[in-house]
């Protein structure tokens, strides 16, 4: 029996028959924020994390004054805003965004905050605020913004589509691709390759299949809050490793589930 009152079996139970509620929440606001697949899965490390850390510390803070979706909710906002503070700091909008408004400022912040690419940028703008904005107007007011740090280069398709370029152009940008995926893949496989069998298993149900962590868990008879843990470990192990080999980790994230 831990202190509080209550054993943990028992906050065992309420987080488990939460969990589906929990999923769901952090699956909207990765939507609403338009967050990339591998920040999605630190942030629901983190969050799953948080709720089971020091003996469920945050599940024994609940008080029943309100429902425990709403507390869970809160839970759930808090964990993202930090997360975001880690990852870039307090973003504020520069003046030359303040200057053009709502759209300059959500531009400067999916660009140099969020480190979207242009086109994606363009295109969350135009699903997310509906945006009427033509290419070259958001081009513009995006030519107007100073460098700030976390800026991503443009991809390779949209700088094709607005250039134009002639055939030689885009058999040196198709060989870059084909070379960059193949430094990529070697990355990952020497990486996956210096993890046990059941490891690389585990990343493959996960990225491959599409199973969640608890049904991993279940599919492997692993206790599933290890498996929290240990999922948080795998992925800062591909992380550091592939970047060690002087891949970026967008480069390969979405390769762990294809290579075996």
């Amino acid at each position: 029996m831990a202190a509080g009152g209550r054993s943990n079996r028992h906050y065992e139970t309420m987080l488990l028959e939460h969990l589906p509620f929990v999923e769901r929440t952090i699956a909207l606001i990765a939507r609403r924020h338009a967050l990339k697949p591998w920040d999605i899965d630190d942030l629901e490390g983190r969050i799953k994390l948080r709720l089971v850390a020091n003996d469920y510390a945050v599940l024994r803070k609940f008080e029943g004054r309100s429902q425990l979706t709403t507390f869970l909710t809160t839970v759930i906002q808090n964990q993202f805003r930090d997360y975001r503070i880690q990852q870039w700091g307090k973003w504020r909008p520069s003046a030359a965004a303040k200057r053009l408004g709502e759209i300059g400022v959500q531009l400067e912040i999916l660009l140099y905050r969020d480190g979207y690419s242009r086109r994606e940028a363009f295109e969350i703008l135009r699903d997310r605020y509906d945006v009427n904005a033509t290419d070259d107007e958001l081009l513009a007011i995006a030519a107007s913004f100073k460098a700030r740090t976390n800026r991503r280069f443009e991809d390779d398709s949209f700088l094709a589509r607005l250039a134009g370029p002639d055939r030689s152009d885009q058999r040196v940008i198709d060989s870059e691709r084909r070379e960059s995926t193949l430094r990529a893949e070697h990355a990952l496989r020497k990486v996956l390759g210096e993890l046990t069998t059941e490891d690389r298993l585990i990343l493959k149900l996960r990225f491959g299949d599409s199973l969640t962590i608890r049904a991993i868990a279940r599919a492997l008879g692993l206790p599933q809050r290890q498996m929290y843990t240990r999922m948080q470990r795998l992925l800062v192990e591909v992380r550091r490793g592939v970047e060690r080999l002087g891949v970026g980790c967008d480069e390969v994230m979405d390769l762990v589930g294809g290579v075996a």
